[in-house]
C-alpha cells in the first residue's frame, strides 16, 4: 500500500484525492514540482490494465490524459 510521503518512479506522493474501490489517486510531484494524478491500484486486477487501454484510446475533455505509467514496478502506477 503507498502512502503520501512515498517515492514512486519518479514521483513523491502528496495527499490523498480519492479512493474507491479499484484504487486510490495521490496528488504527486516529481523533481521538478509539477504536480500529477496518480492512481495507485489497491491489489493486482486485470481491470487497471482495461483501463489504462481504454484511457489511451480515448481522446476527450472529459477523460484525463495519461501521461506516465508503468504496470511492471510495485506498487503499478497509471
Amino acid at each position: 500500500m503507498a502512502n503520501p510521503g512515498d517515492r514512486v518512479g519518479r514521483y513523491l506522493l502528496g495527499p490523498v484525492l480519492g479512493s474507491r474501490g479499484q484504487g486510490t489517486v495521490f496528488l504527486a510531484t516529481d523533481d521538478s514540482h509539477c504536480e500529477y494524478a496518480l492512481k495507485i491500484p489497491h491489489e493486482a486486477d486485470p481491470r487497471f490494465l482495461r483501463e489504462l487501454n481504454a484511457t489511451l484510446v480515448v481522446a476527450s475533455a472529459h477523460v484525463a490524459k495519461v501521461l506516465d505509467f508503468n504496470l511492471e514496478r510495485e506498487p503499478p502506477f497509471i
